[in-house]
């Protein structure tokens, strides 16, 4: 070694990363439904081991038997296809199971909506409940004012993003944390599109992603938490018993020169 040269060093470490699991449950007619690639009308009753009935109060309480879970995702289906919203059940949940902090996606698109809402419950307003963009930046503005929490939900099926396309230029009124939603992949047990996910998180690494939409392993988890993505929301997964735990611990390898 030629004097006065320092040599390279790579130094390898372990990082612990915690995932963070949102079990997910879709309600049709005061029922827990399977959801399964977006086709939502042909969704029926679910029929899982974790419970006896598809009833929502009875589903719930399975779940939080299951893990610790301190969240939970609600989809309204009911409102999110245009129908009355779930309003009582959904506040039935919220009452007896106060400990879970609900994220509610119900075709919210108006303040009075969410006016309507317990404050605790955190309203997801979802892409494809937008045609026009000007509604869309409104609504933005207005929950800035009002300064309350909520998420968006880029809802994609078959890579096309539902709604207004424009949106996806608006980042500057997006929240801190945003769904990535491939309907295409709900339920398919086909894995995540991890083609999608790679290209938003990329794009936009300022913000907290959450992945939704054929989650369905450990293996899943760890390859999320190795992209940065450090939440998921589930279901099938959760009923099929493939995870191991609500707060899945990945090791990554990271690298440092000095």
């Amino acid at each position: 070694m030629a004097h006065g040269i320092i040599p390279h060093r790579l130094q390898i470490h372990r990082q612990i990363i915690a995932m963070k699991i949102i079990p997910v449950i879709d309600l049709m007619d005061g029922e827990v439904v399977h959801a399964r690639m977006g086709d939502r009308q042909h969704y029926q009753a679910i029929q899982s081991p974790l419970c006896a009935t598809s009833h929502a109060l009875d589903m719930v309480q399975a779940l939080a038997t299951l893990y610790r879970f301190d969240s939970l995702y609600i989809a309204d289906l009911d409102a999110l296809r245009g129908k009355a919203p779930q309003l009582e059940i959904i506040r039935q949940i919220h009452q007896q199971f106060a400990q879970l902090h609900i994220l509610l996606d119900a075709g919210l698109r108006h303040m009075q909506q969410i006016h309507a809402l317990p404050a605790a419950i955190t309203p997801v307003i979802g892409s494809e409940n937008f045609n026009q963009l000007a509604d869309f930046v409104a609504l933005a503005e207005q929950l800035q004012i009002a300064q309350r929490d909520w998420l968006l939900s880029l809802d994609f099926k078959n890579a096309a993003l539902l709604g207004c396309a424009e949106i996806l230029q608006q980042s500057q009124h997006w929240p801190k944390r945003v769904i990535l939603m491939s309907l295409s992949h709900v339920g398919a047990e086909s894995g995540p599109n991890w083609s999608l996910l790679r290209h938003y998180q990329a794009l936009h690494p300022e913000r907290e992603w959450l992945a939704a939409g054929g989650v369905g392993s450990d293996q899943d988890l760890q390859q999320l938490a190795q992209m940065g993505i450090t939440q998921a929301l589930l279901a099938t997964a959760l009923h099929q018993g493939k995870i191991q735990s609500a707060y899945h611990v990945s090791q990554t390898a990271t690298q440092s020169a000095s």
